[in-house]
């Protein structure tokens, strides 16, 4: 039975800039479960890796703020409600978050073992001795060969697979409910990347942990996903399980992004892509976002919001092209 880890409710993450608000999140909802693993996806700038940080409690202050609105249930409290000292408790521990670039996240300065002990003697009381001999059995567990060296090893003698390896035992060390994975196959090649795709799988079904997989990757959460939710202008446009997703997409974006990937059995010399930018959300469309670049927009989607049309309970979509009233009169 899977239970749910984290209950997102009308997240809205605003940042203030000098020309006004930019709503970088804006209204996104999601429910993450135990031994699932949920696919973000969306382009750059879509709000993949601030609805992360919105979790976590690291939206920088004074400029970035979460509404008062939003709600981001876990464990009977709402994060969005928690104070600094509160949040703190959580992050590293209840909560891990594995970042894009392991480089920039691991401190250059301490030992790979060091880095790994940390959490375990502020979060679980260790001593150094029972830290220790957990650090080593993390490293193993992702499958770094000869753990005791990489132990004593600093991030710039590790190779890139390595050091993300090394960042997932980081996040594993304190058995966290929910995993954040930040786009972490990015920076490695093809081979190294199907490792840790694997790796965190196994992970999932061992620890029945749920992970939020943050991507713009389609054929990677073709792989990994069970859910997917597609981001575009800070909204979530679709929600539903991934294999619907790639059977059956609805969205005019979803089915613009799975176009757009190339297929051994296409004789093409050009990919399509999708015409257009996204928006500048400090002036945001007064319909739908996506509608300029939308080839089956009509008048009413440049004029009111899309309605959030639930199909068969299990498949969600914002658009106006669902409301079969509305759709047939224009």
């Amino acid at each position: 039975m899977n239970e749910t880890v984290v209950e997102i409710q009308n997240l809205k993450t605003y940042f203030e800039t000098e020309k006004g608000f930019n709503p970088a999140v804006d209204g996104v909802s999601m429910i993450l479960e135990s031994g699932k693993i949920m696919g973000l996806v969306g382009e750059s700038g879509s709000g993949k890796s601030m609805t992360a940080m919105s979790i976590l409690g690291l939206i920088p202050k004074p400029f970035g703020q979460i509404l008062p609105e939003s709600k981001i249930l876990f464990e009977g409290d709402d994060l969005t409600k928690l104070s600094e000292k509160e949040l703190a408790k959580i992050r590293g521990n209840k909560i891990a978050m594995i970042f894009q670039e392991p480089m920039t996240s691991l401190n250059p300065v301490y030992t790979i073992g060091k880095q790994l002990m940390e959490p375990l003697r502020l979060h679980k009381n260790l001593s150094k001795r029972e830290a220790k001999v957990l650090a080593l059995k993390y490293l193993e567990q992702v499958r770094i060969p000869d753990a005791a060296k990489r132990f004593a090893s600093y991030p710039h003698q590790l190779s890139g697979g390595l050091r993300q390896r090394v960042m997932i035992a980081m996040a594993l060390t304190c058995e966290p409910k929910l995993i954040i994975a930040d786009e972490p196959t990015t920076a490695l090649d093809v081979t190294i990347q199907a490792q840790i795709l694997e790796l965190l799988k196994d992970i999932q079904v061992r620890l029945n942990t749920a992970i939020l997989f943050i991507t713009h990757d389609l054929g990677v959460v073709a792989e990994l996903c069970d859910d997917v939710c597609v981001m575009y202008a800070g909204e979530v446009v679709e929600k539903c399980d991934a294999d619907r997703l790639f059977e059956t997409p609805m969205h005019p974006y979803t089915i613009g992004l799975l176009k757009s990937l190339p297929k051994i059995d296409d004789d093409v010399e050009e990919l399509y892509s999708i015409e257009g930018m996204v928006p500048n959300l400090i002036h945001v469309p007064t319909g739908c976002r996506f509608a300029p670049r939308c080839d089956k927009s009509k008048r009413i989607c440049f004029d009111a919001l899309p309605p959030r049309i639930l199909i068969d309970k299990q498949h969600e979509v914002l658009c106006w092209q669902y409301d079969e009233g509305a759709w047939s009169n224009e």
